[in-house]
Order: structure tokens, then C-alpha cells, then sequence
């Protein structure tokens, strides 16, 4: 505030506080933008492919895809009943369980994720605490810490909210694919046929990227723990990629990194398995052939779905 010693000099002293004001704000803005385009880079976001968020409700779960070019919503409705296998302890829990348990544990995100993408055999990017899929907002949108994750539920729930009713399908599991379970308190649970079940589920979020280059891609588990291989091969197919073969290494350090000929005819896949999957573009490794892909697991990766 100016001096009271004349009333000129009072209203510029007062219009040159102003003019900071102004400025510090676009400062304040100016970094915002940088910082938002900072996190844009290396996002794992392609407009060609669907993005899938679990939405955990009070009575289900919902993993829902959406698909900004062919501006798509597929959603998987699970219900409280189903019995899930849960990453962390040895045995299965209910649906509607799952989230207080994860909670329990000190780790809800990222039991959930993990336990649904080794039960669904695809590559999940968050998930959201929310009421229901339609009361999703903002709130529950920006509640996280992961940059990666904070920019895929951003750009999600912008293509969510452009989808109409006519672009949203709704998918729940195939009774023939599931077996009834009653205990003897009457309350009955649902299982699912895993071998059926993965088929199915891999038809849902198919990338016509992936499918349309064929890379055939040889997947090299080298973790120690049998399934993992198994588990890369189903996210692999559930996006649309081509396995060829699935077999053991020997163990190694590292997450999950891959060895490739080939030029623009692997972008697609390339790119999905580096932003999706977390793996790294290595030279060594055995030599292989122009158009196919080489992909190793190590010790880390394994970790995620112990």
C-alpha cells in the first residue's frame, strides 16, 4: 500500500504493487504450464490404445477401458461375490473385500492392481475409490502421488466424460464360465473357469496397434517363480500382441527388458511394452530375427505378483 504523501505517488506506488502482483501470478501459471507438459512427457498415454482404471464401490469392482480414438468405454462389471486371488496372502477373497483387506495392509492401490491384472492377465494403469463409476470426479481423480499414474487417470476420465451412452458397453462374466460355491452359513460365492476366463477377457481391450504389427514376441522368464512367463503372455495377447513362446531363463536381476529387430513395423509394440509393461530396450541377449522380439523377466518384476 502507498504512502499517504501525495495522491499521485500513492496510486503509483499502489499500480506498481499491482504490476507485481500480476506478474507473480503469471509466474505462478507460467511454471504450472511447464510442470504440466513436464508430466506429459514419457506419459504412458496413446490415444490409439484403451486405458483401464479399476473403480472399487461398496458392492463391486469395475475395470473400465476407454479408447479416446475409437472413442470407446468396454467396462468389466465384478461383483461382491466374486472370489478373487489376492496378491499378499495365499488364498482368494471376495470382491467386495478385496479394497478393506489391501487397506488393512497398508498397500490398498497396490494390491488391488496387482491382484486384478494377475486374476485378469492385463495391464491396469490405477485405480480410483469412488462410489460408483458415474459419481467419479475430480477429488478422486487427482488422489495420488505416482506422476505416471496421476497423467493416464487425468487424460481417462477427460475421454469418460466425452464418451455418450452409445459408446459405453457393459460386460459382466459369462455364467458358463463360473461355478457357484454355496458354504455351509448360506452364503455363496462366484468362481470363475481361469482357463476360459482368460480368452474371454483378452478379446475385451485388444490394441489394433499391437494386432496389426504381429511381432512375434518370445517371452523369457527369468525370475524364478513359475507363472510369471505365463502371466506376461496373457497381457501381452490381452493387448492385442502376439506370443509365440513362453520358457524359463536363468534367474536374473532386473525388472523386464527386451531385445529387438526391426524398425517402424515394432513401434506400436515396442512402445506399449516400454510406457505399459515398464520394460527397457537392451542390445545384448540372443540374436534374433528381423520382425520378432525377444522379452525377459527378471527377479523384480516377479515381485509385483508374489
Amino acid at each position: 500500500m502507498g504512502r499517504k504523501v501525495g495522491f499521485g505517488q500513492y496510486r503509483l506506488e499502489n499500480g506498481r504493487g499491482g504490476f507485481i502482483k500480476w506478474g507473480l501470478w503469471g509466474i505462478l501459471i507460467l511454471v504450472m504450464v511447464v510442470g504440466w507438459l513436464k508430466l506429459a512427457v514419457g506419459s504412458s498415454w496413446g490415444d490409439d490404445r484403451y486405458y483401464l482404471m479399476v473403480v472399487v464401490e461398496e458392492k463391486m469392482l469395475r475395470v473400465a477401458g476407454v479408447n479416446a480414438k475409437e472413442g470407446r468405454l468396454v467396462e468389466l462389471i465384478i461383483p461382491d461375490n466374486m472370489m478373487i486371488p489376492v496378491v499378499g496372502m495365499s488364498g482368494s477373497l471376495k470382491a467386495g473385500s478385496l479394497w478393506q483387506f489391501a487397506e488393512g495392509e497398508g498397500r490398498a492401490v497396490g494390491i488391488v492392481q496387482s491382484s486384478l491384472e494377475r486374476w485378469l492377465g492385463v495391464k491396469i494403469n490405477g485405480v480410483i475409490r469412488s462410489k460408483s463409476l458415474n459419481r467419479v470426479g475430480w477429488k478422486e481423480v487427482l488422489l495420488t502421488t505416482d506422476r505416471q499414474i496421476l497423467i493416464d487417470k487425468i487424460r481417462w476420465f477427460r475421454v469418460l466424460n466425452k464418451l455418450r451412452d452409445d459408446q459405453k458397453s457393459r460386460m459382466v462374466v459369462p455364467d458358463e464360465m463360473l461355478e457357484r460355491k454355496r458354504y455351509p452359513d448360506g452364503e455363496e460365492v462366484l468362481i470363475v473357469d481361469e482357463s476360459r476366463f482368460g480368452d474371454w477377457v483378452g478379446k475385451l481391450w485388444n490394441n489394433a496397434g499391437l494386432t496389426n504389427e504381429e511381432v512375434k514376441i518370445k517371452v523369457i522368464n527369468a525370475t524364478g517363480e513359475e507363472g510369471i512367463g505365463r502371466l506376461a503372455e496373457r497381457m501381452i495377447r490381452g493387448a492385442g500382441g502376439l506370443v509365440v513362446k513362453v520358457e524359463s531363463g536363468e534367474r536374473q536381476v532386473g525388472g523386464c527388458w527386451f531385445v529387438a529387430e526391426g524398425a517402424e513395423n515394432q513401434k506400436e509394440t515396442k512402445d506399449w511394452l516400454t510406457k505399459q509393461m515398464d520394460c527397457e530396450v537392451r542390445k545384448e541377449g540372443d540374436k534374433v530375427s528381423m520382425g520378432e522380439m525377444e522379452l525377459w523377466l527378471g527377479e523384480d518384476w516377479a515381485k509385483i505378483y508374489r
